[in-house]
């Protein structure tokens, strides 16, 4: 029973290291390779900025990470609830003789509800390190602790 158990896990070890090779293979040489869509792949993902968004007593902070960008380049704007984050890239030096190329600057856009907590009218931001830090102070009108109901 147990040789039966760690043979078919040995199997699945076996199996998801092959796919893995496999896949690493493939997107190795789609990577190094002048592929049709490899330029459209990779500027997609780097239009794609990871966001935090944490918690504190008195606000909310959202870290959008977006190394090498210009700190000019950014427009924050909150509209009808919603906080807009724009990038606009705009290309001012001479075509570069790049050999190989992982990184495309890309304008991009990223869109957040906001609710009645956020007291909009005194958000702040930072860009430092790579990392544009949103700071939302909550309104305390609206961030009520919760309260205990007595049953009856």
């Amino acid at each position: 029973m147990f040789s039966t158990t760690q043979n078919t896990r040995s199997k699945k070890d076996h199996c998801r290291n092959n796919f893995n090779q496999k896949f690493d293979r493939c997107r190795d040489k789609f990577f190094s390779s002048n592929h049709p869509f490899k330029e459209a792949v990779a500027e997609k993902l780097s239009a794609h900025k990871p966001v935090n968004i944490s918690e504190s007593e008195d606000y909310f902070a959202l870290q959008l990470f977006a190394a090498g960008l210009k700190k000019e380049a950014f427009n924050v704007s909150i509209k009808n609830n919603v906080l807009k984050i724009a990038y606009n890239e705009t290309q001012t030096s001479e075509p570069q003789n790049i050999v190989y190329q992982e990184y495309y600057p890309t304008s991009f856009e990223r869109s957040f509800q906001l609710t009645s907590k956020v007291k909009s009218e005194v958000v702040s931001a930072t860009y430092e390190d790579g990392i544009l830090t949103i700071i939302l102070p909550k309104d305390p009108e609206h961030n009520l602790p919760a309260q205990k109901i007595d049953i009856h």
